[in-house]
């Protein structure tokens, strides 16, 4: 339910910010906000306290916000009136709680809208660089998009790889394999 309805505040905060022109200052924005949110228990702690009044929580966010306008660089885009007012809606909505996820879905919808693909890769040994080009240039013929590799190296999957796009995984491990193999004669077997 959650995720629902993060996607729908997250699509209602893209359009807006295809509409003002400028997606790059408002996941900027975001991410800031979020940012702040986390590493202030405090302040989440506030925020999502039924008892504080709404009022009070706007209130706090607007001095959020002066801060980050205070403390802006000058010449660097912003989207401060945008993303302050989106998240004041959420306030209203008693919805502050889903920022992480609507960053996060609003980010899928950026990476959609600029064509790039997030691909996690886990191997048993670290990828060289021309094993990576490779793999890279494939997914993207593969794909239609530019891909954003996200590398892990885990010993335990022994050889191959594992993909994960989205909510896709392949998983070419020797690992994976050995245990289909055990799975397969542990059947005959029975």
């Amino acid at each position: 339910m959650n995720t629902k309805l993060a996607k729908i505040y997250a699509k209602a905060l893209f359009d807006a910010a295809v509409a003002a022109g400028d997606l790059n200052a408002v996941l900027d924005d975001l991410q800031l906000v979020v940012s702040i949110g986390a590493s202030s228990e405090e302040l989440r702690h506030f925020l999502n306290l039924p008892q504080i009044p709404t009022n009070a929580k706007k209130n706090a966010i607007h001095r959020i916000f002066e801060k980050i306008n205070k403390y802006t660089i000058k010449g660097q885009r912003r989207q401060i009136e945008l993303v302050q007012n989106f998240v004041i809606l959420l306030i209203d909505k008693a919805r502050q709680y889903l920022l992480p996820q609507i960053l996060t879905e609003f980010n899928n919808l950026v990476d959609e809208y600029k064509g790039i693909l997030e691909v996690y890769v886990t191997t048993a040994i670290p990828l060289s660089t021309p094993i990576e080009r490779r793999l890279t240039k494939k997914l993207e013929k593969l794909t239609s998009k530019r891909i954003v590799l996200h590398k892990k190296v885990n010993s335990n999957i022994l050889g191959g790889v594992i993909l994960r796009i989205k909510d896709l995984q392949i998983d070419g491990s020797i690992a994976s394999g050995l245990r289909q193999l055990r799975d397969k004669i542990v059947v005959s077997d029975a």
